[in-house]
């Protein structure tokens, strides 16, 4: 009978995990990424894409301020755009305006505060009508 009840317990936790949506991690390290468009239809409409993160299990830190040596648990984000350069920063919220007409790529990076890739990253896909 406990046997049943805990696979219940789990199976109910999982479902309710799958209900959050996506989170995407790096098991050695204990990162967590969960990055997502904010009103997706509303903000294309409008030509734009709002994106929210939210992370665990890394300090962010202003990029602009980082020294070159890796301080591990420290780092930023990189919001990349289609295949533009990326934009540095600590903010788990960013806007993109005055998107073109069609589909666009939003990748979301977490990097360290030397500024190399952590090998946590989301891919957020939205189209401007």
């Amino acid at each position: 009978m406990i046997r049943l009840r805990t696979f219940a317990i789990l199976v109910t936790l999982g479902l309710f995990a799958l209900a959050a949506g996506p989170l995407y991690a790096k098991p050695d390290t204990g990162i967590q990424l969960k990055a997502s468009l904010v009103n997706r239809e509303r903000n294309a409409a409008q030509k734009a894409a709002v994106v929210r993160v939210e992370i665990s299990g890394l300090a962010l830190v202003d990029p602009g301020t980082m020294g070159e040596g890796a301080m591990p648990g420290m780092g930023y984000i990189h919001y990349i755009l289609d295949n533009c350069p990326a934009v540095g920063s600590s903010d788990t919220n960013l806007s993109f305006w005055g998107l073109s007409p069609g589909p666009h790529t939003i990748r979301v990076v977490l990097v360290g505060n030397d500024h190399k890739p952590l090998g946590v990253e989301q891919t957020l896909d939205v189209t401007i009508p």
